[in-house]
C-alpha cells in the first residue's frame, strides 16, 4: 500500500493549527465556554452558595448535584443496555446515599426500623427505660450510617476488574457475556456516556 500526502492533508493541518490562534480561542470562549459556565453556575448555585470549607458536607452536596445529570445521561445513553442500566442503578443509589448523609436521617430510619421513637424527658424526671431505648436507637442509627458510608465508597471505587479479560480459549462473545454477568455497575471512573 502506497501512502501519499496530498495538499488537502497540509490544508487540514493548517486548519487545525489556526484554531490555536487568539481570535479562535476568543470565539470558542464566547460561543462555548461562557454559556457552559453560566449554565453550570445556575445548576450548582445553591450547592456552591451553601458550601462551607470546614467540613465534608459541602463536598458531598457538590458530588451529589454533579451525579444527577450524569444519571439522566446514562439512562438515555447509547451504551449496551445491560451494563448501562447497572451503572444507572449504582449512580442513583449513590445519589440516595449522599442525600441521606446530607440530611443525616439515620436516626429517623432507626426509629422506623425499631418501631419506637426517641423519648425525651424533663430535667428532674427520668422515664424508666428511656436511656436504654434511646441508646438502642442511636446504636442502630450508627450501624446504618456506617453501612451507608461503606456502600458509598464501594460504589465510587468500583469492583476489581483484573479478571474480566478473556480466559484462554474463550471467544470474545463468551468473555463479553461473562463480563456482563460479573459487572455490577460500580466505579465512578466508568460512569460516563
Amino acid at each position: 500500500m502506497k501512502v501519499i500526502l496530498t495538499d488537502t492533508f497540509f490544508e487540514s493541518l493548517d486548519r487545525i493549527a489556526s484554531r490555536e490562534r487568539w481570535y479562535w480561542k476568543a470565539w470558542d470562549f464566547v460561543r462555548y465556554d461562557f454559556p457552559r459556565g453560566v449554565k453550570n453556575l445556575r445548576f450548582f448555585f445553591k450547592a456552591v452558595w451553601n458550601y462551607r470549607g470546614w467540613d465534608y458536607h459541602g463536598s458531598l452536596v457538590l458530588l451529589r448535584r454533579s451525579l444527577e445529570p450524569l444519571h439522566e445521561a446514562v439512562l438515555k445513553g447509547h451504551e449496551v443496555e445491560e451494563p448501562r442500566l447497572k451503572k444507572a442503578y449504582k449512580i442513583r443509589r449513590t445519589i440516595e446515599i449522599l442525600r441521606r448523609i446530607e440530611t443525616d436521617s439515620f436516626v429517623e430510619l432507626a426509629e422506623a426500623d425499631l418501631g419506637y421513637s426517641l423519648q425525651y424527658s424533663g430535667l428532674l424526671e427520668d422515664a424508666p427505660g428511656r436511656k436504654e431505648a434511646n441508646s438502642a436507637i442511636f446504636a442502630k442509627a450508627r450501624e446504618y450510617e456506617e453501612a451507608a458510608w461503606e456502600e458509598l465508597w464501594s460504589n465510587l471505587k468500583g469492583q476489581d476488574t483484573s479478571d474480566f479479560g478473556p480466559k484462554g480459549e474463550e471467544s470474545f462473545e463468551e468473555a463479553e457475556t461473562r463480563w456482563y454477568k460479573k459487572f455490577d455497575g460500580s466505579g465512578i471512573r466508568g460512569w460516563w456516556d
